[in-house]
């Protein structure tokens, strides 16, 4: 009996030890779950520094912002302060949210851009390719809603080798401009790291590109001249000497074969950086990079001329074609055949690489159309000049004899407007008498028979979003 009582002690001690053993492992696996989770959520300093280190990357949040730190996929979300947007209803429609995203096997950047658009119902509107840190990367402009209102997103996409990091910033439309500076310096702010896509030299990656050879091979026409070559290849009837230079000709001989360059020289003055340089001559700092590899990344402070390329490269994806890409990058079929032109008539599927023009990207604000309004009234308010109903009418393309429809979304070119401020007044609640020529008053979807359809037609009469009527700039 003695010795069943000493067996059953000693097997009850070995149970308990067994126990504690399993427990403290048990212990430890959560543990190390926790710390894999921690990693994995990354960090937000005081000072606003998130930062990643499992996934390898880091940006910086705009001055005051508040950001709330999440498991993956969504790992962040930072909103405005009420110092930066007092109203907290309209707060909850302006945010920072970081994701990191899995990626489908081979599938390019571009790919994985348009499954993600299509899964929230993006349009997407403008591309900017570039890379950070050897990585692919493109920034993007998207229009989208949320719930029942209308938002702008600008978003950074950021390939890596099993995953794709995903900045996205959007606001609600009529707020996106207060806030573009934030969003744009957040986005510059990401820096990537790791080994998953390692990097090249600099020199086997960005050696600079030879402007001499850089050019378009074109065949002049009998209706060409040096200032519309120049205005449609440069950007500006004012660089007709760049296309001069290049040839060493004083004038077009039909049916010669001329180069025209796709970069243009600059000369660097004390103080330039890349993106000094860049929001100068291309109009936006974000092609810095760019501009600095087409250059062979030389040291700018003692550079004395550069080139600066008129044009992004972008990586066509699978069964890509030039009308697909006008479409996705201009918004405009009629581009395919400029972009066919601009890349030396070269068939899509033979190029590594599509050069994408900067200057075809045309800026235009967005008018939606009120009781009473005609193209002619549009035009004065404006732009200053009525006689420009029928510039404005053919972009839109509405034609003779110019009706409108009320809450018709019309695009205004910038090129057109001398005081941009005219989209922070109130409009006149009154309408001078309409004269025959493109100044039909709009009427409302039910009374009107557009005899061209318009750009952006509602399938219900909108309102306007404020008492401006009024959306920003695109």
């Amino acid at each position: 009996m003695k010795r069943l009582i000493s067996m059953l002690s000693t097997l009850l001690s070995l149970a308990v030890l067994w126990t504690g053993c399993q427990t403290i492992s048990d212990l430890t696996v959560n543990e190390e779950e926790r710390n894999m989770r921690r990693l994995k959520r990354g960090t937000l300093s005081e000072s606003g520094l998130y930062s990643n280190l499992f996934y390898q990357f880091e940006l910086r949040l705009p001055e005051g912002w508040d950001g709330v730190v999440n498991d993956p996929p969504g790992l962040l979300k930072v909103t405005p302060s009420s110092k930066d947007l007092a109203q907290a209803s309209a707060r909850k429609f302006v945010n920072i949210q970081v994701f990191v995203l899995d990626r489908q096997k081979e599938e390019t950047l571009d790919q994985f851009v348009e499954r993600y658009a299509g899964s929230k119902g993006y349009e997407r509107i403008l591309d900017r390719p570039s890379t950070i840190f050897g990585f692919p990367s493109t920034k993007i402009l998207f229009y989208g809603r949320d719930q029942s209102s209308e938002i702008k997103i600008t978003a950074l996409f950021v390939l890596r080798e099993k995953t794709i990091n995903v900045v996205e910033c959007h606001a609600l439309r009529p707020l996106f401009d207060n806030f573009e500076s934030k969003f744009g310096a957040c986005l510059d702010s990401f820096k990537a790291s790791g080994t998953d896509v390692p990097a090249p030299p600099a020199e086997d990656v960005y050696p600079g590109i030879d402007p001499g050879s850089d050019v378009v091979m074109y065949i002049v026409s009998p209706t060409d001249t040096i200032e519309s070559l120049a205005k449609r290849f440069l950007g500006s009837e004012d660089r007709s000497w760049i296309i001069i230079a290049s040839n060493e000709f004083e004038k077009l001989n039909a049916g010669e074969r001329i180069k025209i360059p796709r970069s243009i020289p600059y000369e660097v003055r004390p103080g330039d950086t890349w993106p000094s340089v860049a929001q100068k001559i291309l109009e936006d700092p974000g092609y810095a990079t760019w501009v600095s590899n087409y250059n062979g990344n030389t040291d700018l402070s003692s550079a004395k001329t550069i080139q600066i390329p008129l044009y992004t490269i972008e990586t066509p994806g699978v069964g890509d074609t030039y009308l697909e890409i006008a479409r996705r990058y201009y918004k405009d079929d009629y581009l395919a055949e400029r972009l066919l032109e601009y890349n030396n008539l070269e068939p899509l599927e033979s190029l590594e690489k599509i050069k994408l023009p900067i200057f075809l990207i045309d800026r235009y604000y967005t008018y939606r159309v009120q009781p009473n309004d005609s193209l002619a009234w549009i035009a004065r308010w404006l732009t200053g000049d009525s006689n420009n109903y029928q510039q404005i009418a053919q972009i839109n393309g509405i034609e003779y004899p110019y009706r409108l429809v009320i809450g018709q979304e019309l695009k205004i070119p910038a090129s057109l407007v001398p005081d941009p401020s005219v989209f922070d007044k109130p409009i006149p609640k009154s309408r001078p008498t309409p004269k025959p020529a493109g100044s039909e008053p709009a009427k409302s979807e039910s009374d009107a028979k557009p005899t061209a359809a318009p750009v952006s037609t509602p399938t219900s009469t909108p309102r306007p979003i404020n008492d401006t009527g009024l959306f920003d700039i695109e």
